[in-house]
């Protein structure tokens, strides 16, 4: 079977329908006009690049007005954010491709501060793991010439002598 030609206007109405549709499926809605979801997804890709380029065409926002859009948008719905849309002379995809790139942006900053961050915080683990080895190594070294200076100190005295003939005459 061969596939049919549908009519541009047939493409904008479902178009249309599919993206007013509520909380139904795009599959609900092709098998209503009984067309496929496949072609129905391209119709919708197709009209969504076309209204990227005929944006990206009109005046360009900085990243403080996608930002307050994004804000002020936030909390619209349907109608309401249709209707402020058109007041602002955006697109509802628009303001979800900014506020996508705003968090991926985030995200990345994000990401780069907490990479730096990490390393300064190994730099300085690392630095203090050197000293502590650093100590203990000046501690160990600190006891053995405590306890060789006693065991100095005894033999000079003569103790040491007395004991180690106490310890012989023990055995």
């Amino acid at each position: 079977m061969a596939n049919p030609k549908f009519s541009d206007e047939f493409k904008m109405n479902a178009i249309k329908l599919a993206n007013n549709r509520g909380d139904r499926s795009l599959k609900d809605v092709a098998k209503e006009l009984n067309i496929s979801k496949s072609s129905l997804d391209s119709w919708l890709r197709n009209h969504r690049e076309q209204l990227n380029q005929l944006s990206s065409d009109s005046r360009q926002w900085s990243a403080q007005e996608k930002l307050l859009a994004i804000a002020e948008s936030h909390a619209l719905t349907g109608e309401e954010l249709s209707q402020w849309c058109r007041m602002k002379g955006i697109f509802e995809h628009q303001l979800k491709s900014w506020k996508r790139e705003f968090i991926e942006s985030s995200e990345k900053k994000n990401s780069h501060a907490q990479t730096s961050e990490l390393k300064t915080l190994k730099d300085r683990n690392k630095a203090l793991e050197a000293d502590l080895k650093r100590k203990n190594k000046a501690l160990a070294e600190s006891a053995a010439l405590l306890v060789l200076s006693k065991k100095f100190n005894a033999l000079i005295s003569g103790e040491y002598n007395s004991l180690k003939h106490q310890r012989v005459l023990n055995y």
